[in-house]
């Protein structure tokens, strides 16, 4: 259905972010239509299993969103994978942050800001989003860290924002993942 309204290939990476959203936004209203239809046909009387019709349920090859806080005992060690978006004017940009260790919830959100905002974010550079939206110190003791954030307007142009001042551009945080460790 969506590759129908959406091009397969876009080239502007602003273009690529609001495409995504748009697949997203249209999945998201295929799958309240299809839940509808099982309570609608009769499933019980059992609730919705979705967390939230709105936010997307989708993992990143781990275990799915859908059965975040599953069964079984705690501790539950893994790592969540959590976007983070900004903007600042019409410029936008966004990256992804790995949270490793025993934490849920709030507390991964909190970890990811953390890292953000203190400088300790350590981007992994083979995600498209940190390719496009960071730059890493290249040297030194600090390198790998972010040196600073590149977001970009619908014509392409490029801001520049400092990693210090990143906290007043983060607009969105979002656990999207969550793969559990053995």
């Amino acid at each position: 259905m969506t590759s129908k309204l959406m091009p397969d290939r876009i080239d502007d990476d602003v273009d690529v972010i609001d495409a995504w959203k748009i697949r997203r936004d249209m999945k998201l209203e295929e799958q309240a239509a299809q839940e509808k239809e099982k309570i609608h046909r009769g499933n019980g009387g059992q609730m919705n299993q979705l967390i939230s019709p709105i936010i997307p349920q989708v993992g990143r090859g781990g275990e799915d969103m859908n059965n975040y806080m599953g069964d079984g005992a705690y501790p539950r060690h893994g790592t969540h994978t959590v976007e983070v978006q900004f903007q600042s004017g019409d410029y936008k940009g966004m990256v992804i942050v790995q949270v490793k260790g025993n934490v849920i919830g709030a507390s991964v959100i909190d970890s990811a800001l953390d890292s953000l905002v203190d400088g300790d974010f350590q981007p992994d550079m083979s995600l498209g989003q940190n390719h496009r939206h960071t730059v890493p110190i290249s040297s030194g003791t600090e390198a790998g860290y972010v040196k600073y954030y590149r977001l970009f307007n619908a014509s392409g142009d490029e801001l520049q924002i400092d990693y210090d001042d990143i906290a007043d551009c983060i607009i969105g945080v979002q656990i999207v993942g969550w793969e559990a460790s053995d």
